[in-house]
């Protein structure tokens, strides 16, 4: 019989790496705190089982959200619970921004899974169902988000294995919103047309030796010269025409306003902006511009 049971995940955010993690190059990812999902599941009378998400607009039986919700619906009906049930949703993660709201979304929902019908899953076990869920979802997965949302460490991506770094960086990040849903799937199609060729090519590699770099500035706590890589790094993925004028824009009133260096996070064509500050007073100044430049929302993370 199905217990209640509650579990809670947190968000990520690319750091750097975006398209080159998709060729199985590098790519290193921040969890990040603030931004966290939370599934409660409740036995109820009858037989029938329900969903409730108001971040995704979902109140509906679990029966009928396959379509829309592969990965939820193989997770939430994959055990037998011999027990109706209610699943409920509160998330501050936005959808469509990189900030791995699906990624948190089905590792929380194991998690409670795992409580609830004591399955006695190992975290292997879990992270495997959630993986599943999340190459449903998305047709393939690289793995890293959920790496990524079930860890509190920076997250180095190569060649499909991960290497988890404990060094914080004394800094912080500033995420802002641009309002602009991100087109992962365009951009990802953009970036391998440009592959074909040489220049395309370069490129990725480009964006493969920052990550490189940023790992070795992180764990030497240069902020400065992480700043300077940040922007090198916005120019490949602007050259990569994966951008957006919004995001350019918040990148530009970032950097003017106290950021060391700014870049998008995520497959890009809107989607998030992070910007790296030197200490928390000028994360807040940075913060305000961003608000006050169009950002639909801005969150500091402690790095």
């Amino acid at each position: 019989m199905l217990k209640s049971a509650t579990a809670t995940t947190h968000g990520k955010a690319i750091l750097i790496g975006e398209h080159s993690v998709v060729y199985d190059k590098t790519a290193l990812a921040l969890p990040i705190q603030n931004l966290n999902v939370t599934v409660r599941l409740t036995p109820i009378n009858g037989n029938t089982s329900y969903i409730k998400s108001a971040n995704i607009n979902l109140d509906a039986p679990i029966s009928t959200i396959e379509a829309k919700h592969p990965g939820l619906f193989y997770l939430l009906t994959h055990f037998e619970s011999h027990q109706a049930f209610e699943a409920t949703y509160i998330s501050n993660i936005p959808t469509e921004r990189g900030l791995g709201s699906s990624a948190a979304t089905s590792l929380a929902t194991i998690k409670a899974l795992n409580d609830a019908l004591a399955l006695e899953l190992s975290f292997d076990e879990q992270t495997a169902y959630a993986n599943h869920a999340e190459e449903l979802n998305h047709g393939s997965a690289s793995g890293l988000d959920i790496a990524t949302v079930c860890r509190d460490r920076l997250v180095y991506f190569d060649h499909g294995h991960c290497e988890f770094i404990n060094q914080t960086l004394g800094a912080h990040l500033v995420i802002a919103d641009s309002g602009v849903l991100g087109n992962t799937k365009k951009a990802v199609s953009l970036v391998k047309q440009q592959y074909q060729s040489s220049i395309g090519k370069a490129y990725i590699d480009d964006l493969t030796q920052l990550v490189k770099q940023t790992k070795a500035l992180w764990q030497k706590q240069d902020i400065k010269k992480l700043g300077i890589v940040f922007n090198k790094a916005q120019t490949v993925l602007s050259q990569l025409q994966v951008s957006h004028p919004i995001i350019d824009q918040l990148i530009h009133t970032a950097n003017v306003h106290g950021s060391l260096g700014s870049k998008l996070s995520g497959g890009g064509l809107g989607g998030i902006v992070i910007s790296l500050a030197e200490n928390g007073q000028t994360a807040e100044k940075i913060s305000q511009a961003l608000r006050l430049a169009g950002a639909k929302n801005t969150w500091i993370e402690e790095i």
